[in-house]
């Protein structure tokens, strides 16, 4: 194993391990050539990414991370650690593409209410694309302010944060909501998987819907432009579809003395009449098609 300590270390051209041991930068890194052939990785402060990084173990980055070009981080079923602010260098949004040879190991953003992923002393990312699971804690982005162009993520997530990305949101396993009421925004939101809330917080949907995974333990859940339900939704409180409402399978829409309420049409998907079922558990709760004489 090696440990370089210093107040920064540099690499102008390619970094080469033995394959069997780990190294630990206690200070600052700043790379410029990929690093290859590395167990585990750790840098203690922060670290400027211009060059793409393998490893068979861990990968933690322990201070700010700036992109400077578009990186890809590589694992063996491993995970990747950033416990601060994740930014790109410049006005260009750099791309981050972290694959951890399938959905064993996990991507944690942030350790603290503080982190954030773009937006903050920098400038926001590109494409996140993960091939893997995640594990969010640190806001991508700030309220309407776009931290990233659009993330993808091929395994579960868990989403402690809010996310606002200037296009669309791909969570193709399992999604869960965690620690208070979660707000997406982006061009199109989509689950491919089941949804699973607190059972304490809200949903907002700022964008459109794509549903093909049954949401449930949500409190309210609210949409703001178009909503393709492809699963059944249940929320103890309300739910509202602000756009157009398209059916891609029979669905049935559960409350608890809570309203359901359609802003505008609601259709089914191709040629199949989609049945429509909604139970508001009692006759407390009130569904409302419509609020203008065109839907």
């Amino acid at each position: 194993d090696r440990t370089l300590q210093g107040s920064t270390i540099n690499f102008g051209n390619t970094l080469t391990g033995t394959a069997s041991h780990d190294l630990i930068i206690t200070g600052a890194l700043n790379l410029d050539g990929a690093a290859t052939n590395i167990v585990d990785l750790s840098v203690s402060t922060t670290s400027d990414l211009g060059a793409n990084v393998t490893t068979s173990g861990t990968q933690q980055y322990d201070g700010v991370t700036t992109l400077s070009t578009n990186v890809t981080l590589t694992t063996t079923d491993s995970n990747v650690t950033f416990n601060d602010k994740v930014i790109s260098e410049g006005e260009t949004n750099r791309n981050l593409t972290i694959d951890t040879n399938g959905n064993t190991g996990t991507v944690v953003f942030g350790n603290g209410t503080t982190d954030t992923v773009g937006v903050t002393n920098g400038y926001d990312l590109g494409v996140i694309d993960i091939t893997g699971n995640l594990d969010l804690n640190a806001a991508i982005g700030n309220g309407a302010t776009a931290g990233a162009t659009s993330i993808e993520v091929s395994g579960i997530s868990n989403l402690g944060a809010d996310v606002t990305t200037s296009s669309t949101q791909t969570y193709t396993g399992a999604v869960t909501l965690s620690g208070g009421d979660r707000t997406l925004q982006g061009s199109t939101i989509n689950f491919g998987n089941t949804l699973t809330g607190t059972a304490s917080h809200d949903l907002i949907i700022t964008g459109a819907l794509n549903l093909d995974g049954a949401a449930t333990n949500i409190v309210d859940l609210s949409v703001s432009t178009t909503s393709d339900l492809g699963a059944n939704v249940t929320t103890s409180g309300t739910q509202q579809y602000d756009g157009v409402t398209t059916l891609s399978t029979n669905v049935t829409l559960t409350t608890t003395d809570s309203n359901v309420t359609f802003n505008d049409k609601v259709i089914s998907e191709g040629e199949t009449n989609r049945n429509l079922t909604i139970d508001t558990n009692g006759n407390t709760g009130t569904v409302v098609f419509g609020n203008g004489t065109t839907d």
